[in-house]
């Protein structure tokens, strides 16, 4: 799919406008000061919820040029808030062990299945140890098992605990909130990095 096409067109459904009300319910669980990373940001609507939280950064990250120009606009001149253009995989490659939280919403259910691995790898390379990736996961029963059917690409208890479970440990429900036309839709999701021994991916972090 051509995300940067979809802004232009303004055929963005997943974009609500709003933040994701299971990610409100969330932001107590945050800790003050924490270093955020946002992976497929879209124009920052979870963003502005965030900031609630008084963090020391915000990084958002979006591969549509059109997402970052409107979420540079959105908040220009918040010195918190910190847009970048480029892949989330590529970011925890080049800056390990560089955040506290990473946030969770329609970046997971909108890459190709088979990034998945990849993604999950990218949490953990990124966070700190005790790090929390921390958000919403699209569940959406459906008559099919089928999960290469999409975007959005559903997914299940299980496979976020083969995923991320080597890494992290997982709380998974499904929200009691959300948008009217997701609410039994969604799982949300906390997982906390565990501690990193003789691991090569704490060097160089900041």
């Amino acid at each position: 799919m051509d995300w940067n096409q979809a802004y232009l067109d303004a055929n963005t459904p997943w974009d609500k406008g709003m933040p994701s009300p299971v990610l409100v319910e969330l932001l107590g669980e945050l800790s003050i000061n924490a270093k955020i990373v946002v992976p497929g940001c879209g124009t920052g609507n979870d963003i502005v919820a965030l900031l609630d939280a008084n963090p020391t950064s915000v990084i958002g990250i979006d591969i549509a040029p059109e997402a970052i120009a409107r979420l540079r606009k959105r908040f220009d001149g918040n010195p918190v808030v910190h847009p970048v253009l480029g892949d989330f995989v590529l970011h925890a490659k080049e800056h390990p062990a560089s955040a506290d939280v990473v946030i969770e919403h329609t970046c997971f259910c909108a890459i190709p299945v088979a990034m998945r691995s990849a993604y999950a790898s990218a949490c953990s390379q990124i966070l700190r140890p005790g790090g929390k990736v921390m958000g919403v996961f699209y569940w959406m029963p459906r008559d099919t098992d089928d999960i290469t059917i999409g975007p959005p690409f559903q997914t299940s208890e299980a496979e976020l605990h083969e995923l991320f479970g080597p890494d992290f440990d997982l709380h998974i429900s499904v929200a009691s909130v959300g948008f009217p036309d997701r609410v039994g839709r969604e799982l949300r999701v906390v997982m906390t990095r565990r501690p990193i021994v003789n691991d090569e991916r704490t060097q160089g972090s900041v």
